[in-house]
């Protein structure tokens, strides 16, 4: 059976494109970058779309799973070819780094298909990437929240990670940064974007949104990386919202992240890892 979700994902790979808008590196004045050792698990995905190297950017970012299996989104992957894009490791900073490649890739709504189930969100901007890795010593990897449901962390401070810097002008570092922020009821993320945006917008349940004061904006380098409730993965970036038809991003705009809660049957029967 896993031999048949494999082939299905690479023969259809047909990656549903999200709602929200997807963001470049992680803004803030609060924001530290990380020491060597400190969440080695977070790794960027270096897209290599373009004939020249130079240009080579960061895609989006993963989390290790396990020594060949990453979490990340779904979106992260959409535009690029697939053989064209290789995963870092060395988060600490984009200096020291080695260099992994991908075999095959699945998002939630693939595998759903395959096995039959039905999807009930029209946003599972979640996916799994099973990489080639013959390096000589085991991957750090991190450690899924067993908090659930996921309203138990309402109003809870969690930390966001991400290849920012703390000026307005958005250019990704090549050294990783870390910040915390606050995960907000849904009624308080409702009032905060339809304040903002003058309408209702939809939010779907598996989501968190956050905030923090001062502001710190995940952008699109940032998707995929994680959001850590005491050391331990609780969700994945997104996006952020609203965001005007300028693309322009309100300080006071909300981060949104997908939960792993309700992913847990996709990343344990793809992965082997009891969740």
């Amino acid at each position: 059976m896993q031999q048949n979700i494999i082939l299905y994902a690479i023969q259809l790979y047909v990656i549903f494109h999200n709602h929200y808008e997807n963001v470049e590196s992680l803004l803030g004045q609060r924001l530290r970058p990380v020491t060597y050792g400190e969440y080695p698990f977070v790794v960027p995905l270096i897209s290599t779309d373009s004939e020249i190297a130079e240009e080579s950017y960061i895609t989006c970012t993963a989390n290790f799973l396990s020594n060949y299996f990453l979490l990340t989104t779904e979106h992260c992957i959409y535009n690029h070819q697939f053989n064209n894009f290789r995963v870092y490791m060395g988060s600490y900073n984009l200096h020291f780094n080695l260099e992994l490649y991908p075999i095959w890739l699945i998002s939630y709504d693939q595998w759903a298909t395959v096995h039959n189930i039905q999807i009930n969100f029209n946003s599972n901007d979640i996916g799994l990437i099973y990489v080639f890795n013959n390096l000589p010593y085991p991957i750090h990897v991190t450690t899924l929240s067993p908090i659930s449901p996921q309203n138990r962390l309402y109003e809870s401070t969690a930390k966001v990670l991400g290849w920012g810097n703390r000026n307005t002008v958005p250019l990704i570092s090549s050294v990783l940064y870390v910040g915390n922020v606050t995960i907000l009821s849904p009624a308080r993320c409702h009032h905060r974007t339809e304040g903002l945006r003058g309408s209702y917008v939809s939010i779907p349940p598996t989501y968190f949104c956050t905030s923090a004061s001062p502001h710190i904006i995940i952008t699109s380098g940032d998707s995929g990386g994680p959001l850590l409730y005491e050391g331990q993965l609780i969700a994945i970036s997104v996006g952020t919202c609203p965001k005007d038809d300028s693309n322009y991003v309100h300080s006071l705009s909300v981060n949104l992240h997908i939960g792993i809660d309700y992913y847990r049957m996709f990343i344990s029967t793809i992965t082997g890892i009891i969740v």
